[in-house]
């Protein structure tokens, strides 16, 4: 089928939605730019000391909100800057309001507070601040951390990527920025966590409100107000630097080809079936190397649902080369084709399926294996869409 043509904003940020106006702000030896609501950037004599700190509202499937913002006062004076603004955030079933508060002074600090208060109860994933650290001049580096508890622990920002938490309990983080100069960032109104974000092809660490690790969806309650703060302080003196070289100029050399890049695929849950097909010239835009489909034996649709991939595998060319299946025992008979759509095995059948391929789906285009006994995971490294069954006794 004829692809939707993407727009240039579709392919450089992944949205239509214009972006809004931003300001460089200073406060002695700190600058900032202020973006949408979020803080960015944020350097202290041009080295990068966060990323950014943004208030943000997640719903109960992840999804983003963005607030309306209004009020927006903003001052600029010659010893610091002050920012000031009410945003909303909602949807036909819930909405929070929050007033957030951006002080920063010559002196090296920096406040950024927000308290909200929840128009209905308001059911959310995370609400609350998130703190970018940056790569450059962090990864592996020292930091010392104060636990939620007042216990500190001095250990180093992840070098190889973490792929859990490297910090858990989290109330402040101190790593030194330049030579002779500290920041601490300062988390109160909740306990915090960071990930490594470069799991997800993000240039930073991230650290984020709530823990991971206790229940989620969680609700705030209807018109009880919460407030949360991020207070970065910079310390120290920054020690004498030898003389920089004037610089030529900026010079780019492009090497040779060094390896290939993973079949970039597409994941499909079975409740998006039904949306993905009516979509299918936007899913075929994206130009995916293959689908990954899930098929949830505890629902019904599930033939519906078989039916909806099928056809969107073929409106969307999401094909790989050849067509070679996986065979896995059943019983005492091997080689028998694993009809995915329609083949529902027992709790036995499922472990052993799900032993057998995992052999081999461990190398397969997903790029991952599935680890859970009551999984019976059908793929080929050949063989375009995958369905992945899941158990009623398997964690989803």
């Amino acid at each position: 089928m004829a692809k939707s043509a993407l727009t240039r904003a579709i392919k450089l940020t992944g949205t239509d939605v214009a972006e809004g106006k931003r300001r460089i702000l200073e406060a002695g030896p700190l600058t900032a730019m202020f973006d949408n609501g979020a803080l960015r950037y944020i350097r202290y004599r041009g080295a990068e000391v966060l990323r950014g700190i943004a208030y943000l509202l997640r719903d109960k499937d992840w999804g983003t909100y963005g607030p309306v913002i209004e009020n927006l006062k903003i001052a600029q004076r010659k010893d610091g800057f002050t920012i000031s603004y009410t945003a909303t955030a909602k949807d036909k079933t819930q909405g929070l309001r929050y007033d957030a508060q951006i002080e920063a002074n010559a002196s090296g600090t920096l406040v950024f507070s927000a308290t909200g208060t929840p128009l209905t109860d308001f059911l959310t994933n995370r609400t609350g601040f998130v703190v970018l650290h940056p790569l450059i001049d962090v990864v592996g580096e020292p930091v010392e951390i104060v636990h939620t508890d007042g216990k500190k622990k001095k250990t180093k920002f992840p070098k190889i990527i973490s792929p859990g938490q490297p910090v858990f309990d989290i109330r402040s983080l101190k790593h030194e920025v330049v030579p002779g100069v500290t920041a601490t960032v300062l988390m109160e109104g909740n306990k915090f966590e960071m990930e490594d974000h470069r799991n997800w092809m993000d240039a930073s660490y991230k650290t984020y409100v709530c823990s991971l690790l206790d229940p989620w969806p969680y609700t705030l309650k209807k018109g009880e107000p919460f407030t949360r703060s991020i207070t970065l302080t910079m310390e120290g003196k920054p020690k004498a630097r030898g003389t920089a070289k004037k610089s030529s100029g900026i010079s780019v050399a492009v090497g040779s080809a060094k390896g290939s890049i993973p079949a970039i695929g597409s994941g499909v849950p079975m409740a998006e079936a039904q949306h993905a097909l009516a979509k299918a010239d936007l899913v075929a835009g994206m130009d995916p190397n293959h689908l990954v489909c899930q098929i949830d034996r505890r629902q019904e649709g599930q033939r519906e649902a078989a039916a909806a991939f099928r056809e969107l595998r073929e409106r969307t060319g999401a094909q790989t080369a050849g067509d070679r299946r996986l065979r896995y025992h059943r019983g005492n008979r091997r080689g028998r084709e694993h009809q995915p759509v329609l083949h529902q095995p027992g709790a036995a059948h499922d472990a052993a399926g799900a032993r057998h391929c995992r052999g081999h789906i461990g190398r397969s285009a997903t790029g991952r294996a599935d680890d859970g006994e009551g999984d019976a995971a059908v793929s080929s490294r050949m063989e375009v869409p995958i369905f992945r069954f899941t158990s009623p006794s398997s964690p989803t």
